[in-house]
């Protein structure tokens, strides 16, 4: 409107124009907007111009004089004794020379045997012994320094020990009269109402409190009558004390082994105890969860042991905890787990009878998700192992070997863990039914040295090492090194380099068991695996070893797992390899066991095969002939005479008898055979197939 020179009517007028301002916006153009802001008056004030800043209140200006500081408020409040009257001061000299005093005191503290020794020494490290003339006095200083002095400031654990068992002597042999039992109830109840007040939750405190509501209350308690309420009030105070998220490990324990007694006295308090602790195994804190399995234990040793578990229905609430699902209850699965490794830990071998049907358990537990789960069953696996006795050892075998075929690796892990401390207890204790085991473990530990995992690997190693440990036979022991890097090893290399070290060796007595446990398995590897050479060197050794073994009973496992892969050779396209795995089959038939593969070897003469096949059938029977018992020599000649044949089978028994009469040339009476064989032969020459003839 100011362009077009006159006011707008209807509105109030403005102030009176100023010069004329030349623009684009005047002429209109793409810039007119732009223009106008740069257009306006110089005077004018921007519609939103920030206002002047405020003044600080109190303050004469913005800038303080030389010299001043500014006021900043009231002083912070200093950690001074009157402000905080229950703050602990850094201790002077005087006071660290005082408590390094009281630390050499209850370090030099003697080992006491009576009651009488016990008050002796407490009141000599009290320094009370010549002031207190009364036995109230001298129970009141002994206690008072064991309480406030020896016991807190004990430096070792050894030291605490001697402290803590002169105070259990001391309550035991005075608690016995009321009056000597109340003063002492209240030394101690005067002692935590201190420590209540001060405050002071230090860990050493804290556990020094433990160990006297587990010593010295739970003695008392046995000193006092069971009508006493003061028992029920102990025992209570113990079970609180245990089940407490701030009891460390070594005090609960302590207070689990105070409650048996106490729960002992009691069988329906024992049966209130048992349905506390079996729930708490479920608690959200771990340490709560752990009293609560030392507390279950401490209820089966108050029930009478191994009894108390069927009765109270503890080892099935037990394994229903160790056996929950879900991820929100691990921490149950772990509670359950820990039990169990404390009631096999508590019960010994009367907890034998179900460490078997616990062993499935432990082992699947070791795949858990939890870390926690997986720690505790490996520990409780363990636990429970270290407490079969020798002949209930051998019955975990079967249960171990499941785990290590698991393919869950932790499983396999925490199973050949197991089996190594179940053959390091039979190498100790019954080396014989290690022997009678190992044809089992053997394999199982070749399977599992397979693994992908190094911790698998380097674990059924330990094992090997520790049944080559219990080799007796000098000659192969020192040979063990080689077999273990042959079996833990797959590759050609170390089986090559043991195979040649069992053909080099000397072996100046018979070969065990023990020992056929680890050769046997290597020379399986070198026949199924090896090259032709390395396979013709095996089947070599194997029919020596048959020969130098005789008919031993231990032996006959190996002996069986060697005759599949010596008759699959027989097979085998190389001539040297042919013959060597014949005369090792020759060998080992001469064992009774031998008669299911004799049979198979048999009905190979009937079969469609090709030349270097038949060969190979051939030898082997002929090198049998020559090594089984006249009896079954008879038999076997009878069937190789048989005319109702087909074409197959009188090309194949017609190849045994060119093979037979250099078998049969170091046997008595081998003549006989080959009589029986001519008129074979010359019914052969007069065939009308030219390869029969």
């Amino acid at each position: 409107s100011a362009g077009r020179g006159g006011p707008v009517p209807g509105r109030p007028s403005g102030p009176p124009a100023g010069p004329a301002v030349v623009g684009s916006w005047a002429r209109g153009g793409p810039q007119g907007l732009a223009a106008t802001a740069t257009s306006l008056n110089a005077a004018a004030k921007p519609k939103f111009a920030p206002g002047p800043r405020p003044k600080a209140v109190g303050a004469a200006s913005s800038r303080l004089a030389l010299g001043l500081k500014r006021d900043l408020g009231p002083a912070a409040p200093s950690l001074d004794g009157e402000a905080f009257p229950d703050f602990e001061k850094p201790k002077d000299a005087k006071e660290q020379a005082k408590e390094k005093a009281q630390a050499a005191l209850a370090e030099a503290f003697p080992e006491t045997t009576s009651c009488e020794e016990a008050l002796a020494a407490l009141c000599s490290s009290a320094g009370a012994a010549s002031a207190a003339t009364t036995p109230q006095a001298q129970l009141d200083a002994a206690l008072s320094w064991l309480l406030r002095s020896g016991l807190p400031d004990a430096p070792s654990t050894e030291s605490r020990a001697r402290v803590l068992h002169a105070g259990s002597l001391l309550v035991a042999g005075m608690a016995g009269k009321a009056d000597y039992a109340a003063q002492i109830s209240g030394l101690l109840e005067t002692y935590f109402a201190e420590q209540q007040q001060k405050g002071k939750n230090t860990p050493q405190v804290m556990e020094a409190n433990g160990l006297i509501d587990a010593v010295l209350f739970g003695t008392l308690a046995l000193q006092l009558e069971d009508s006493n309420p003061k028992v029920a009030s102990i025992r209570m105070r113990i079970l609180r004390r245990l089940l407490k998220p701030t009891t460390s490990e070594t005090v609960q324990r302590s207070l689990a082994d105070a409650l048996v007694p106490l729960l002992a006295k009691d069988e329906g308090a024992n049966a209130e105890a048992c349905k506390m602790f079996l729930e708490e195994l479920g608690a959200s804190q771990e340490p709560v969860r752990r009293g609560a399995a030392f507390g279950v234990a401490a209820v089966a040793r108050a029930g009478g042991g191994a009894s108390a578990l069927r009765k109270l229905g503890i080892m099935d609430a037990v394994k229903a905890a160790a056996s929950a699902e879900g991820k929100s209850s691990s921490g149950r699965r772990q509670g359950g787990l820990i039990c169990l490794g404390e009631l096999a830990s508590n019960l010994g071998r009367s907890f034998e009878p179900y460490a078997l049907s616990s062993l499935p358990l432990l082992l699947s537990s070791c795949a858990d998700d939890k870390k926690e789960v997986q720690t505790a069953g490996r520990a409780a696996a363990q636990t429970v192992i270290a407490q079969v006795s020798t002949n209930g050892v051998k019955l975990m075998v079967n249960p171990v070997l499941e785990g290590i075929r698991d393919k869950r690796w932790r499983t396999q892990l925490s199973a050949v863990e197991l089996l190594s401390t179940i053959v390091a207890e039979l190498v100790a204790n019954a080396p014989k039914r290690l022997a009678m085991v190992l044809p089992k473990l053997i394999p199982a530990l070749c399977e599992a040295a397979a693994s992908a995992r190094g911790e698998v690997r380097e674990a059924v190693k330990t094992v090997l090492g520790k049944i080559g440990v219990g080799i007796a036979h000098r000659d192969v022991a020192m040979l063990a090194p080689q077999l273990i890097a042959a079996l833990v090893d797959p590759t050609e290399g170390p089986i090559v380099k043991a195979l040649d070290s069992l053909l080099s060796a000397v072996y100046t007595t018979a070969i065990d068991g023990a020992a056929c446990a680890l050769i046997c398995p290597v020379i399986e590897r070198a026949l199924t695996r090896g090259d032709a050479e390395a396979q013709q060197k095996a089947a070599n050794f194997a029919r020596g070893l048959v020969l130098h073994a005789g008919e031993s009973e231990e032996l006959a496992p190996y002996f069986a797992a060697l005759r599949p892969p010596l008759q699959a050779l027989l097979s085998n396209p190389n001539p040297g390899v042919r013959a060597a795995a014949a005369q090792a089959v020759g060998a080992l038939a001469a064992d009774d066991a031998a008669a299911d593969s004799l049979s198979k070897l048999v009905s190979r003469l009937d079969e469609q095969q090709d030349g270097a096949e038949m060969e190979g059938t051939a030898q082997g029977i002929a090198a049998t002939i020559s090594s089984i018992s006249e009896e079954k020599r008879q038999e076997l000649i009878a069937e190789l005479v048989r005319k109702d044949i087909s074409r197959e089978g009188k090309l194949c028994r017609l190849c045994v008898f060119a093979y037979l009469p250099k078998a049969m040339a170091s046997v008595d009476d081998g003549g006989s055979a080959m009589a029986e064989a001519l008129p074979v032969l010359e019914e052969a020459l007069c065939d009308s197939d030219e390869a029969v003839r």
